[in-house]
């Protein structure tokens, strides 16, 4: 399948061209920019090769709660019940088992403690791979460590005992944030297929695509 650098262009343009241009002729079969995933796996058919493409919730959260005092625990599960977009994995008294529940369950947001016994919250961020680091919101009972926590890019600190409406904001700012990862993701599945199919680099589509959205 051939197809044109700058039909690979609108797919990232929604404006560079009408919605009736066609995107790419395969065996006298047309596609159209009506959806960029849709696109893609009409691609795929046509024989573009293999493209796997996972549906994202972007809204639902995976979370997991690490904190060494049961009642700590259970108040904000029971908490967290209220919101239906959040779903608990999984519980961890201490960072050895937060360590295992995050790679086994690679979760989107990790409610931490930071005053633990044997590893703190903030010492547990450093022991976590790269590949499977989570959104983290602290949750303390102290707010000497404010600063420190968002040194280490977590996206909320909550006191104890949490508060609806602030655990609420936390969620909030997760799910925006979930949003722009996944939209990043999508982007770059978009990217390898247009290098693969073209040869270029990633550097060069992206000059041609900011070239043509600068033109519009």
């Amino acid at each position: 399948m051939k197809l044109k650098i700058f039909e690979l262009i609108s797919i990232f343009s929604p404006n560079f061209f009408s919605n009736e241009y066609e995107l790419c002729s395969h065996n006298g079969k047309k596609f159209y920019k009506d959806d960029p995933f849709l696109f893609l796996k009409k691609c795929q058919d046509a024989g573009a090769g293999e493209i796997v493409i996972n549906s994202v919730d972007q809204d639902g959260l995976k979370t997991i709660i690490v904190d060494d005092e049961d009642l700590a625990r259970q108040g904000l599960a029971l908490r967290l019940q209220a919101f239906s977009n959040v779903e608990v994995v999984k519980e961890a008294r201490n960072a050895k088992e937060a360590l295992e529940a995050i790679a086994t369950h690679e979760p989107d947001v990790v409610f931490l403690d930071i005053q633990m016994p044997g590893m703190t919250g903030l010492e547990l961020l450093s022991e976590i791979q790269a590949d499977v680091m989570p959104m983290v919101v602290f949750v303390t009972a102290f707010d000497t460590f404010a600063v420190e926590a968002f040194r280490v890019h977590a996206i909320d600190y909550l006191l104890k005992p949490v508060e609806v409406d602030r655990l609420s904001e936390a969620i909030a700012k997760a799910v925006r944030q979930k949003r722009v990862i996944s939209l990043s993701q999508e982007k770059q599945k978009l990217l390898d297929l247009a290098s693969s199919l073209t040869g270029k680099s990633h550097s060069a589509i992206g000059e041609l695509i900011y070239n043509s959205e600068a033109t519009v």
